[in-house]
């Protein structure tokens, strides 16, 4: 099917783009760490490289919402925001017991 077709390949892009600039930023935060040794500032970058890779399941599941509610498939809808909703009051309730 062409509209799978299509998902797959946004997929795919947003995977590649998250990764390679992840990539790129992790490796800056490095050079930052080794070459200037300025601590802070390279911790910063490197965080930075880790929420941007830890960001990209997210993403995907924003284009699989945004392109179920394009196709008007709201079952999918509903429960993946109720997935969604729940693992954010998970990762809330935990942050604030730590």
């Amino acid at each position: 099917m062409i509209a799978d077709r299509d998902l797959d390949d946004r997929y795919g892009w947003v995977v590649n783009t998250s990764l390679i600039g992840s990539s790129l930023v992790l490796a800056v935060g490095l050079i930052v760490h080794t070459v200037l040794s300025h601590e802070a500032l390279a911790q910063r970058i490197l965080r930075l490289g880790l929420i941007l890779l830890m960001a990209t399941p997210a993403l995907r599941i924003v284009i699989a919402i945004a392109e179920r509610g394009r196709r008007r498939d709201v079952p999918f809808v509903i429960v993946t925001l109720i997935v969604v909703l729940e693992l954010g009051l998970t990762l809330w309730y935990a942050t604030t017991r730590v």
